[in-house]
């Protein structure tokens, strides 16, 4: 199914999956201190001894090699497993057609979030694209940042990255009317509620907030607050709820 997996692997990992070497500057993209280490004299390591698969080498300059040549195949085995894993899904010799970015925007989708695109791939429930709340949704995931947009994602729907194109929405977003939005509900109340999302099902709750400045306060505080979800061992429908 076509659906971004949403994992945050680096580029050097993206490059071993497709079976291309990476660089010292793959490593320092990623951590600095190791790459400062691995280019650095090593005569000016004075005999630091360095662990590598269990075995004490002592840092110098016959060693240089030895220890950098360990730091770029650390992983390999474990990006092997996942080339292999990838092969069982598509014929291993397409990856050689596309660089390690493009590999990645494929398995996990854009970095950058499209709200357009989103917004042309949901639906309604209890309410409409033109009721002043879901205008003033849209108002504001247009001037969110994409840290907040991929914290809004993580919440109503437990991942951090869209589908590239209207093809890879298997699964609409959905925006319902909230249980707090009725008629027995005062508009103060209303506007001192959160949203609630529902990640299996790709939807949120949305209260009818009486202007655009409660709503971004709410909803802002929902997304930056609640952390991420893992519903490998529970197949049940997960809420994520904030309510005062």
């Amino acid at each position: 199914r076509k659906r971004p997996v949403s994992t945050q692997s680096t580029w050097g990992a993206w490059k071993l999956m497709l079976g291309d070497p990476i660089t010292l500057l793959d490593i320092k993209a990623v951590d600095v201190p190791t790459y400062n280490m691995l280019t650095r004299d090593f005569d000016q390591l004075e005999g630091q001894v360095v662990q590598i698969d269990g075995e004490s080498v002592v840092a110098d300059k016959t060693s240089q090699k030895k220890i950098q040549s360990y730091h770029l195949k650390k992983y390999s085995v474990q990006c092997e497993a996942i080339r292999r894993g990838l092969a069982c899904v598509v014929p291993i010799w397409l990856l050689s057609l596309f660089t390690h970015r493009e590999l990645e925007t494929m398995v996990c989708g854009e970095k950058s979030i499209d709200v357009e695109l989103l917004k042309k791939n949901t639906r309604y429930d209890g309410c409409s694209e033109t009721d002043p709340h879901i205008v003033m949704f849209w108002q504001l995931l247009e001037k969110l940042t994409q840290k907040d947009l991929e914290a809004f994602l993580t919440f109503t729907w437990g991942r951090s990255r869209l589908p590239r194109s209207d093809e890879g929405f298997v699964q609409k977003f959905k925006l319902t009317s909230h249980s707090r939005s009725s008629n027995d509900s005062t508009q103060e109340e209303i506007d001192k509620s959160f949203p609630i999302g529902h990640t299996c099902f790709f939807s949120m709750e949305l209260p009818k907030y009486s202007d655009i400045r409660h709503m971004e306060s709410r909803l802002l505080y929902a997304f930056r607050n609640t952390g991420s979800i893992d519903t490998d061992n529970d197949t049940r429908d997960t809420d994520v709820r904030m309510e005062i």
